[in-house]
């Protein structure tokens, strides 16, 4: 499909798509795909704001305004997004480009953000979460995180407060945060 533009609720099952732009923006009802058991990647190019529920699914995202995602055993590739909602379980990988918000519960999920720009939240259970980088005007970083890892590039200026604690775990930073 080249182009939506009113309200769009797909479900596709064992089968995939293209999508190159989803206009709709922040209007009720939210557009809205589920997807189970695809037979290839299904892909996004553009949308805006968007709910999604995936099994045994490949999802490929471009840009987006807002995503709220529910998946489970699937792929997640997104380039870009300026906030993302989801419930994620056995997704291998969830990979994210650019994300200005990201929360997030999950379990038994591997989590990858490229740049994250103001918020992560994040309620996980034998995942781990890996941000390469933290923009320095970020304003929140809080992770609630059984049996897993999380690992992330803070800025090195200063301007925030670390507080960080660990049952059963530990937590490295540089010494100049000592």
């Amino acid at each position: 499909l080249n182009e939506i533009n009113g309200f769009a609720n797909i479900n596709v099952k064992y089968g995939n798509f293209t999508i190159n732009k989803m206009g709709r923006q922040q209007e009720k009802p939210t557009n809205y795909i589920n997807v189970e058991y695809s037979s290839g990647v299904c892909n996004i190019n553009e949308c805006g704001w968007l709910k999604l529920e995936a099994g045994y699914s490949k999802i490929a995202i471009g840009t987006s305004t807002a995503l709220i995602i529910g998946s489970r055993y699937s792929s997640l590739k997104i380039k870009s997004s300026k906030s993302i909602v989801t419930e994620s379980k056995y997704d291998h990988p969830f990979k994210v480009g650019y994300v200005r918000n990201f929360v997030c519960n999950g379990a038994y999920s591997n989590f990858e953000i490229s740049k994250l720009y103001n918020m992560l939240e994040a309620d996980v259970k034998y995942s781990d979460i890996e941000v390469i980088e933290v923009d320095k005007d970020f304003d929140l970083i809080k992770l609630k995180l059984r049996y897993g890892k999380a690992s992330m590039k803070l800025p090195v200026e200063p301007g925030y407060d670390l507080k960080a604690e660990s049952e059963y775990g530990s937590i490295n930073y540089p010494d100049n945060y000592k």
